[in-house]
């Protein structure tokens, strides 16, 4: 589903408080209770009871019946959105085993050394490679750890930068951050792929910014038009041939994890503090075929959330 469109400076609206909402930001709205920013919240503010993933919740007689099947067979070997820290690890290098030769200077200017705080899994297509959580931070230690495209985890508190390759061995360049796995912890290198990890903000309801969707044969096609409806906002005529600027991927469907929405990942923003935007996708029934209903996003961001829910 990964579309390329011109670059274009999204416009950011005032979000919900969102350090602590990030495992619900990686799974989906259905925990997060985002207040909004503002000094006198609207009434189309989301809630907690604005949408949820739990199959055994209660649903509109318009709503697709995928919402509430089982997860399909291609899903069932993935890890269900909030299912806690990934599996793997290893023990926890000691600051006295590290050589900047083999594993880069430390360094803070990446984000990610607030110990103990949660970032998640964007821009990974579920049908592509997981991400590759290493021992230490080169690429010639040992996999411990692979994160999938709904994955949340917790950061070390370590950063390492490689200034270039070893010769003739695999090349660590790039940003190394220390992250906690269920069994030990790990080192993920930032460099060589469009997906990765990073912040998330709290969820706000953007459907108004979506009424003019058709209607589609399927679900899907709705979603997907969501989609290419925000990576196509503000392209300017006669760049649509760019090859840079943002995309998108499909990252579960309804029926994947008993949810009631599509996932879907648009990154890749020209910007230095936000990387795009988490949608979720509600559709229902129409008189012929699927109707988008409602949209919600989440912000995905480079260098943490403020406490109103903006990319720092």
């Amino acid at each position: 589903m990964r579309r390329r469109s011109a670059p274009f400076m999204p416009t950011v609206v005032a979000l919900s408080a969102a350090s602590t909402l990030v495992l619900a930001s990686c799974g989906g709205p259905e925990t997060a209770e985002p207040e909004s920013a503002q000094s006198s919240p609207t009434d189309d503010s989301p809630t907690a009871t604005s949408s949820s993933s739990s199959p055994s919740s209660s649903v509109e007689d318009s709503t697709p019946e995928a919402r509430s099947e089982a997860p399909t067979e291609a899903a069932q070997s993935r890890r269900s959105p909030g299912a806690g820290p990934p599996p793997g690890g290893a023990q926890r290098m000691a600051e006295k085993d590290f050589d900047e030769a083999d594993h880069g200077e430390a360094t803070e200017l990446h984000y990610y050394a607030e110990e103990g705080a949660q970032v998640g899994v964007a821009g990974l297509d579920p049908r592509e490679d997981p991400l590759e959580i290493y021992a230490a931070p080169t690429r010639s230690s040992e996999v411990v750890a692979e994160l999938e495209s709904t994955d949340a985890v917790t950061l070390g508190g370590r950063e390492r930068q490689h200034q270039g390759g070893q010769d003739g061995g695999p090349r660590d360049d790039g940003f190394w951050t220390e992250i906690e796995l269920a069994d030990g912890y790990g080192w993920f290198n930032s460099r060589g792929r469009d997906a990765g990890i990073y912040w998330f903000g709290g969820t706000t309801d953007v459907t108004e910014d979506y009424t003019d969707i058709p209607t589609a044969e399927d679900g899907q096609s709705v979603a997907e038009s969501v989609a290419s409806a925000l990576t196509e906002r503000g392209q300017e005529e006669g760049a649509a041939d760019m090859e840079f600027g943002p995309t998108s991927e499909l990252i579960s469907e309804p029926a994947d994890f008993g949810e009631e929405f599509y996932r879907v990942d648009v990154t890749g923003y020209l910007d230095d503090s936000m990387v795009g935007e988490r949608l979720f996708v509600y559709v229902s029934e129409a008189e012929v075929g699927y109707e988008l209903e409602k949209v919600e996003r989440t912000l995905i961001c480079y260098r943490g959330v403020s406490a109103g829910g903006l990319c720092s």
